[in-house]
């Protein structure tokens, strides 16, 4: 089975414009999501999913350079852009990403791929129940599954927001769920605004490179107990 990890990534954040390009320890933070990405356990190809608006001309030209496969597709419509990136590269089955979790982490994310593969689902995910901090989201799916989306799906939002016709669907499609032993929910590690920015400096200025995992984030979490004020005031966006 070829497995293909498809981050979705763009500049026109609202909130935190050309967020993907912004540094931390001395690298855009997109490279911390691809280069994490590609360490997790049976991914096959890690492709970057894009607008074709204009202003995506810094972030495409640093994956160019990267030599990082690119996609592009409608700006609004991210589930298009999903079913080329998958169709182009041949996916037999999808890893959904994020370009704002440079804190993505393989081994939570090989959970997610192996309840799918061990439990023949449609579509697997550790954000139907959400029991890790948010930034770590990874759902998997069956391409069939993004085609039926894709074909039938009309909302703006289910466009938009990829996999939420198939998640909403329980009827139509088969669903698993992937929890952590320790409910860290009440963490927020992924990047919208400023102070989410601020705190994701802090943890790799600390921890540096990309070796570090899960566990490695909540001890030192545990030793900073106030960095966890640094961006509890942010809102999350509602699917």
């Amino acid at each position: 089975m070829r497995i293909v990890a498809i981050i979705q990534a763009r500049m026109g954040s609202t909130r935190l414009p050309g967020k993907v390009m912004r540094e931390i320890a001395g690298q855009p933070m997109i490279d911390y999501v691809v280069g994490r990405a590609r360490r997790i356990p049976g991914v096959d190809e890690v492709v970057v999913a894009t607008s074709v608006l204009d202003c995506e001309a810094p972030l495409v030209e640093h994956l160019e350079e990267k030599e990082v496969p690119i996609v592009r597709g409608p700006e609004e419509d991210v589930l298009a852009r999903y079913v080329r990136a998958m169709e182009t590269h041949e996916a037999d089955a999808v890893v959904r990403l994020t370009g704002d979790c440079p804190l993505l982490m393989p081994e939570v994310s090989e959970r997610v791929i192996q309840a799918f593969l061990e439990r023949n689902c449609d579509y697997a995910s550790n954000t139907l129940e959400r029991t890790y901090p948010r930034g770590l989201d990874t759902e998997v799916l069956l391409p069939d599954a993004l085609r039926r989306a894709d074909a039938e799906a009309t909302e703006a939002a289910d466009r938009e927001h990829v996999t939420r016709y198939i998640w909403r669907q329980l009827d139509r499609f088969s669903l698993c769920s992937v929890t952590a032993d320790q409910d860290r929910s009440d963490l927020r590690w992924t990047v919208d605004e400023q102070a989410d920015l601020k705190l994701v400096r802090e943890i790799y200025d600390e921890l540096k490179g990309m070796d570090f995992g899960y566990h490695d984030v909540l001890q030192l979490l545990e030793a900073h107990p106030e960095w966890t004020d640094i961006n509890r005031g942010v809102k999350q966006k509602a699917c």
